[in-house]
């Protein structure tokens, strides 16, 4: 095998593995609203010694409230689920 074929068959190989779904419903301990965290207010909080990091907002509290919790829909969970498989094959793959 010609070493370029080798660089070539490594490269195929070295692909990034899609992005892992993350939870889509949010929760809201102030108020108790549930809904898609797609209807959070985004925003950062924290300092520079500490980093800032997004935090996201309730939509219904004034105040912002208090998203304390994250949920998969249904739909989300599906695709965590095939993600979870898609990366089992692949670890399996890789050690054949």
């Amino acid at each position: 095998m010609a070493e370029s074929d080798v660089f070539k068959r490594l490269s195929i190989q070295r692909t990034e593995p899609p992005a892992e779904p993350m939870p889509d419903l949010a929760h809201c301990s102030d108020c108790g609203w549930r809904g898609p965290a797609t209807e959070c207010q985004k925003g950062t909080e924290g300092d520079w010694e500490s980093g800032y990091y997004a935090v996201d907002y309730c939509p219904v509290c004034e105040d912002g409230g208090c998203i304390d919790d994250y949920d998969f829909s249904p739909e989300q969970l599906e695709k965590l689920e095939a993600h979870e498989i898609l990366m089992l094959n692949q670890k399996d793959a890789h050690n054949v």
